[in-house]
């Protein structure tokens, strides 16, 4: 421990840091680690999630070949390059394995779903099914809606209302600008006492070629 803590002060004077994680990075330079709270982390992940929507939907041709599984691969791309590969696909949590998951230090701090539009049972399907993978733990969740038919802002709104049909359903939280995230509380699957955020995030992607 001590040639440990000495080849440390070593870095440290030449501008270099040492993470818990044994990364070798210059001062200053932004971590994951540096979320003050898993909330920061959670909203960070969000964040990403939507910039690589907006760059999906101002690009359509490079995802109108991609099934659900390889847009889902694609938003991965994007969150570990800020994640630093702490973003997984199909990773077991609870029960059953969940789409994407983002942890930090044994800490979830995203579990997301996602779900190709196909109606409003589809989408009472997808939280039954993103809400068994939350443990007793897990208050912060995603289920990502891709959107390939009909008017979006129509299905978003029907996505809306099928969520406050489920029996798990608390309230509405924030609602962004023209839709484009909205917000909502459902209770824990495992402690009746506690309340967990569910982002819907609406993708439009381009419809499959026939």
């Amino acid at each position: 421990m001590d040639d440990f803590q000495e080849v440390r002060r070593a870095f440290a004077e030449d501008g270099y840091q040492i993470t818990e994680g044994l990364q070798i990075l210059r001062f200053g330079a932004e971590r994951p680690e540096h979320a003050t709270s898993a909330g920061e982390s959670y909203a960070s992940a969000l964040r990403i999630l939507r910039n690589a929507r907006n760059q999906i939907e101002r690009s359509p041709r490079l995802t109108e070949l991609l099934d659900e599984e390889l847009i889902r691969d694609v938003l991965l791309v994007a969150l570990n390059g800020h994640f630093e590969g702490r973003s997984t696909g199909e990773t077991t949590n609870h029960r059953g394995k969940t789409d994407i998951l983002v942890r930090i230090s044994d800490l979830n701090v995203l579990v997301a779903e996602c779900k190709v539009w196909r109606g409003r049972q589809g989408v009472l399907d997808a939280l039954t099914q993103l809400l068994g993978y939350l443990s007793w733990a897990d208050t912060h969740a995603a289920l990502l809606i891709f959107i390939r038919t009909g008017n979006p802002g129509e299905t978003v709104a029907k996505a809306v209302s099928a969520l406050e049909q489920h029996s798990a359903f608390l309230r509405v939280g924030s609602v962004d600008e023209n839709a484009r995230q909205v917000n909502v509380v459902v209770q824990s699957p495992v402690d009746a006492a506690k309340e967990v955020e569910i982002a819907l995030i609406p993708f439009v992607i381009a419809s499959l070629p026939r």
